[in-house]
């Protein structure tokens, strides 16, 4: 585990491999959307199932970030790169060589500005250093859209069945320049 960050009692952390218990933050949000009727769709679910056919391909890699206050974890992301065409087929990846795929952000502890200081201070100049030029991300959470949009631009929309099959899931797509 690599410390890339640390302001106060928040560590910001990369691991080079996947574990599942990383996925603590988004069981923790499909708690909260349980208690609150907002949805049917279970990330934790898709999330388990998206990195077990991730894990089996030999041309995609995992960077998973951690944030930890203190010793416990408050949040993770995940950077998938590789051969990104095998996973992404909304929008165009024009140059998946020097391009990721962030899956899976979420923070236990929101509204305090913390995730836009992890991808402005964190992983945007670490990607950046390491000569990516781009980040690709769906979302079909409209709160969040205004999030990635003051740090990239909209490049797609989708729409796709809810788990349960009686709503449509609304979401975008967004391409965040490293350049």
């Amino acid at each position: 585990m690599q410390t890339l960050y640390t302001s106060g009692d928040w560590s910001f952390l990369l691991s080079k491999v996947f574990h599942s218990e990383f996925l603590a933050p988004t069981g923790h949000y499909v708690q909260w959307k349980l208690a609150n009727d907002w949805d049917d769709y279970n990330e934790l679910t898709h999330a388990t199932r998206f990195f077990d056919g991730v894990k089996k391909k030999a041309t995609l890699g995992i960077d998973s970030h951690l944030l930890m206050k203190g010793e416990e974890l408050k949040g993770a992301l995940f950077m998938v790169h590789g051969e990104l065409v095998t996973i992404e087929s909304r929008h165009p990846i024009p140059k998946p060589e020097k391009s990721l795929i962030l899956k899976y952000f979420h923070i236990m502890e929101q509204g305090q500005g913390i995730g836009q200081r992890w991808l402005k201070e964190v992983i945007i100049p670490y990607y950046g250093k390491l000569s990516f030029t781009d980040i690709y991300l769906s979302s079909s959470h409209p709160k969040s859209f205004g999030f990635y949009e003051r740090f990239g631009e909209e490049i797609a929309s989708y729409s796709s069945p809810s788990d349960n099959g009686l709503m449509t899931r609304e979401g975008k797509c967004f391409r965040i320049s490293l350049g």
